[in-house]
């Protein structure tokens, strides 16, 4: 199945099935969605979004899965920085990203769009970045001096801000947790803010892990290392069947990792 021609909510159903041998129906927690290059010794390097780095459609349909189940979604004002067209809506054509909200409503019950929280100290924040306009609810997480500054010059109506000391990402999460009733939090951020939810004890549950078996990619492509395989086995030991793209000149692979469901947030 073509990703871009699932245009229905069963369709939708099916492709999630197809990569990660599940329906997501019930399944909740933290989510870590990321795209990873896996060089010629296996190990992983995060791939960053640039013009030339490698793209594959099914690592598209990874990212509208996670958003379509997500009560809330976290970025980072750096992410917000360097892709200043960003928001979390659904990508493809129409009669897909339809699908994919119909998806989200009746097969999961999400009739709430998303909180946007955007984790970030609160330095070069454009309020006019797109991230704040669009359909889902937008949210600044960040310093309390930050916060005060914030709430005096806010140019977005709805704009929601949350004041911390020390405003980290397992901070957000237990923020997003316990004053706002989040049960399936989608993180999207780079390596350098992500590498915290690994860290023993580990602040996820899941992982949708994308991987380009490409031979090189370019250097800008290059957006830091993630863990090696025997790390995720140890921290996530379930993995689903890898599901196999070759339809295209670079091979990709997607596989799901979760914690034991006795050990889940």
């Amino acid at each position: 199945m073509n990703p871009d021609t699932a245009e229905s909510a069963r369709d939708i159903t099916e492709l999630a099935v197809r990569l990660y041998g599940s329906d997501f129906v019930g399944e909740r927690g933290v989510v870590h969605v990321t795209a990873v290059w896996a060089d010629a010794s296996a190990a992983y390097t995060t791939l960053r979004i640039t013009p030339a780095t490698p793209t594959n459609r099914y690592d598209r349909t990874a990212l509208n899965l996670a958003r379509a189940r997500a009560d809330a979604i976290v970025t980072t004002g750096k992410i917000l920085r360097e892709e200043p067209t960003v928001t979390h809506a659904f990508l493809g054509p129409v009669p897909h990203t339809q699908a994919l909200q119909q998806w989200r409503m009746a097969v999961l019950g999400q009739e709430r769009p998303p909180i946007s929280l955007v984790l970030t100290s609160g330095r070069a924040l454009d309020l006019e970045h797109p991230m704040f306009h669009s359909h889902t609810v937008p949210m600044v997480f960040t310093t309390a001096a930050a916060a005060q500054r914030l709430a005096v010059s806010k140019r977005v109506r709805a704009l929601r801000i949350a004041g911390v000391a020390d405003p980290t990402l397992r901070g957000a999460i237990d923020y997003l947790q316990t004053e706002h009733g989040a049960k399936t939090i989608v993180i999207e951020a780079g390596p350098t803010t992500s590498r915290d939810l690994y860290r023993i004890p580990i602040a996820l549950d899941e992982l949708l892990l994308s991987v380009c078996h490409a031979t090189e990619i370019p250097a800008e492509a290059h957006g830091g290392p993630f863990l090696g395989r025997a790390a995720l086995d140890c921290l996530l030991p379930s993995r689903s069947e890898p599901f196999d793209d070759r339809t295209s000149d670079t091979p990709w692979s997607f596989e799901r990792r979760t914690r034991p469901p006795a050990e889940r947030s």
